[in-house]
């Protein structure tokens, strides 16, 4: 009853129009895919760079979109992730269950990642890298220990299925090279358990061995090249460390108060866990949480796998707190349990209810346009503006989706398919008026269309003795060169 209110719950908050810009170009490219029948390696979708390589490596997430699209547009695609976010969610529980946490702190552990996570539950391939790493710690829960007598034939299905996991993983999303990772710290802390279990001769027999698990990193490490990308995929992860230094990204910095309050208190109270309670977590158990929370505290962008993955830990640690401290209130669950159950049902229908009664369908689904400044490019269509137009990284997804083929972009989030200098001059913002001007005739930029105009700087560096303004409504401005061809449409629009 807990669980189903509990899905009920996640369900409510992931049946709802998406938001998430990068869909759009990976729409594109699925599309492109199908049609072709081939995976390009170079940059389509932008006129800067029509020639630089493009590695994409979540090409099959992409299919998949594409193929959803055609059977049931935007909202199918929303169904669908809400069945991967279900499907992450119910394992995660399981894993709870399994490793000895009662069902009120399992919820409640999950309730808390849920906290954290949820900005990340959006249409991207990472969705598919938080349900294989919640997948690989069940597996790791199947591990047998040595001496038993089907050790051997357990230890190669388990292989077999880990590997086919990673393979499969590493197709829809670069987020598999957290797979060798999980697996080494894993096989680490099983030789640290052994060191311990001295001194606990009765659970000697019961733990698995570290070998195991040291070849399988070895074996998830190959299986990271079994795409069509093939070594590429490392090429990928590198850039994902070089190009953040050129252009800042806000998933790819470090965590901070201010903006990530939820992830750092979630961080606390798992690392509050693993400290008061250490004897009772095996050390292959917390080394890959704490590894993944190293990561983390580099790229913020993996505080939802950091949260998934602590969800068990921080359950099992409530479980021992109310075991241990609690035990004369322990009878009081069985009315909690409906009590939270009815809570987690009221809180995921109470919105709905709502909308019904401004009367507006119970279930709004399909795709949120309203970051993109629509009325622009209309008025940019409807005048002949497209051609050779500058436009905002943000919007760019978005461009791609509905102006390809007949539009290219000035540049989109693909950050892979441009180059390093591309990149250093998008990731500046103290260029003069002249620079960026030299910069818009190296790519023979005719017009812009920038977003945000309250808060983009880039706004103030159209030179207005070169660029004359014709649109500024909605938080969106336009920008078109004086050229002799548009004299009287800038004398009518100016």
């Amino acid at each position: 009853m807990l669980l189903g209110a509990f899905l009920v719950f996640v369900a409510g908050l992931s049946l709802c129009p998406s938001t998430e810009s990068d869909l759009f170009f990976r729409l594109k490219v699925g599309q492109e895919i199908l049609s072709t029948g081939a995976i390009s390696a170079q940059n389509l979708f932008s006129f800067t760079y029509p020639q630089h390589p493009d590695v994409d490596t979540a090409w099959l997430f992409e299919v998949l979109l594409a193929a959803l699209f055609r059977l049931g547009g935007f909202p199918a695609i929303v169904v669908a992730k809400t069945a991967v976010v279900l499907s992450t969610f119910a394992l995660a529980y399981w894993v709870c269950r399994r490793r000895g946490a009662g069902p009120l702190a399992s919820v409640g552990a999950l309730a808390a990642a849920l906290l954290v996570m949820r900005e990340r539950l959006v249409e991207r391939p990472h969705l598919f890298s938080l349900v294989a790493e919640i997948a690989l710690l069940a597996l790791l829960e199947f591990l047998p220990p040595p001496t038993a007598s089907t050790a051997r034939r357990r230890m190669l299905a388990l292989g077999a299925a880990l590997l086919g996991m990673v393979a499969l993983w590493a197709n829809l999303h670069a987020g598999a090279f957290v797979a060798p990772i999980i697996l080494a710290l894993a096989g680490g802390g099983a030789l640290l358990d052994r060191l311990r279990e001295p001194l606990k001769p009765d659970t000697r027999e019961a733990a698995p061995a570290a070998t195991p698990l040291l070849i399988g990193t070895a074996g998830a490490v190959l299986a990271l090249s079994l795409t069509p990308m093939r070594l590429q995929i490392f090429r990928y992860l590198w850039l994902h460390l070089h190009l953040p230094r050129l252009h800042a990204v806000d998933e790819f910095r470090s965590p901070s108060l201010i903006s990530d309050g939820p992830l750092i208190a979630f961080a606390v109270l798992v690392i509050v866990a693993a400290v008061v309670f250490h004897r009772r977590f095996k050390v292959r158990v917390l080394l890959p949480v704490l590894g993944l929370g190293v990561v983390t505290c580099g790229w913020v962008r993996f505080g939802a796998d950091f949260a998934l993955l602590a969800a068990p830990v921080l359950a099992s640690a409530l479980s021992f707190t109310i075991t241990d401290r609690l035990n004369a209130v322990r009878a009081l669950a069985r009315f909690a349990t409906p009590l939270a159950a009815g809570a987690l049902v009221f809180a995921a229908l109470a919105p709905r209810v709502e909308v019904i009664v401004r009367g507006q369908p119970i279930v709004s689904l399909g795709v949120d346009t309203s970051a993109v400044p629509l009325g622009a490019l209309a008025f940019m269509e409807r005048h002949g503006l497209r051609d050779q137009m500058y436009n905002d990284f943000e919007i760019g997804s978005y461009l791609v989706f509905a102006g390809y083929p007949g539009h290219r972009v000035f540049v989109d989030p693909r950050l892979p398919a441009y180059p390093d200098e591309f990149h250093r001059l998008l990731g500046r913002f103290d260029l003069s008026r002249t620079e960026w001007n030299a910069a818009m005739n190296r790519y023979q930029v005719d017009s812009a269309l920038l977003a945000y105009g309250g808060v983009n700087r880039r706004v103030a560096w159209w030179d207005p003795e070169i660029w004359a303004l014709v649109y500024r409504q909605d938080d969106a401005r336009v920008f078109v060169r004086r050229l002799p061809r548009w004299t009287a449409f800038i004398a009518a629009h100016e």
